[in-house]
Parts: structure tokens; sequence; C-alpha cells
């Protein structure tokens, strides 16, 4: 979700792109868009789709996934991960989000989320104070690699997971030849 006006947060599309590129269907929105997306989100759940569902926004736009997924709560839809970069006046996360990942600069506009009553995921607010600024934290590459690794992990190929080798009782004889 992009910020104010649709054009302060293009940093969003290119975290997109980036993301396409890593095989992860992505795009980039108008935070005024935000309430049409859950109606269409709830649409596709509704119809089986159960991909994860993965939110992120800048400014604006960050604002507006939480009001998204608070929409989403109310039709009992999870959201397995958002990533906002500085949002400007956050409502409170709601209970079907499973991970929040809150990038701020408070010196500037941005904010810390906060769990709502029934929040139960994990929520990480991550000052950016003298990294970044408003305007550029959206297009700031090592938040991207942040990001993009918290959505692979989000979505299951994130690192390797080792196998761990069969436990003695759990294997069986091989058939006689």
């Amino acid at each position: 979700m992009r910020g104010l006006f649709n054009v302060f947060s293009l940093g969003m599309d290119d975290l997109a792109a980036k993301l396409q590129k890593v095989g992860v269907k992505a795009e980039a929105v108008p935070y005024t868009s935000w309430s049409s997306l859950a109606d269409s989100i709830t649409a596709e759940f509704r119809a089986g789709n159960r991909e994860p569902i993965i939110l992120m926004g800048h400014s604006y736009g960050a604002d507006t996934t939480i009001s998204l997924a608070r929409k989403l709560n109310e039709n009992r839809i999870p959201v397995v991960l958002i990533v906002n970069f500085d949002p400007t006046a956050p409502d409170r996360v709601p209970p079907n989000v499973r991970r929040i990942i809150n990038f701020y600069v408070p010196t500037d506009w941005g904010q810390p989320v906060e769990p709502g009553k029934k929040f139960r995921g994990r929520l990480s607010n991550l000052d950016e104070s003298g990294k970044h600024g408003h305007f550029e934290i959206d297009k700031a590459d090592e938040l991207h690699r942040k990001a993009i690794a918290a959505v692979l992990q989000a979505v299951g190929r994130g690192a390797p997971r080792v196998k761990r080798p069969a436990r003695h009782d759990q294997i069986s004889e091989a058939p006689a030849q």
C-alpha cells in the first residue's frame, strides 16, 4: 500500500517488483483501495483460496494495512504477516495477525504500533532513527531485504530446514527379495 497521493511511496513498487522476482505474487496499490482490497481478499478466501495473506505499506498505506487486517478479522480471515514502513496513525493490531514488523522513525511522523486486546502474535517495532527519514524509509534496500526474508519465511520458503535422520524405531525392515 502506497501512501499519500499515491506518489510518496514508490519504494513499495520497488519492493513489489523484488518480491515478484523471488516468486511471490505482489502488487503496489494506493492506500485508498484498502476496503475494496479487503472485500476482494474475503471473496477469494470464501471461494477456497488459502494462500498466505501478507500486507505491507508505507505512511498512510501502513496505517491502512492494519485497517484492512481488522476488516479481515471480522470474517475470521488470518493475516500471516504485516510489514509496515513508518505508519503515521496506526490502529491497534487485531488478533488475526500472526506477525507484524514495523519499521518507523519517531523523529518524523512515524509511530510504533500497539497490540489490540486479543492480539497474540509477534510484534516488532524497529526504530530506524538516524538511518532513514519518512520519505526514504520505504526505499531502503536493507529494509527491503529484511521484509523479503520475512515474507519468504511466512510462505514457507525461508531458511532451508535440516531434515532429521529417522529414529531406529521408525525404520521398517526392507522387504525380503
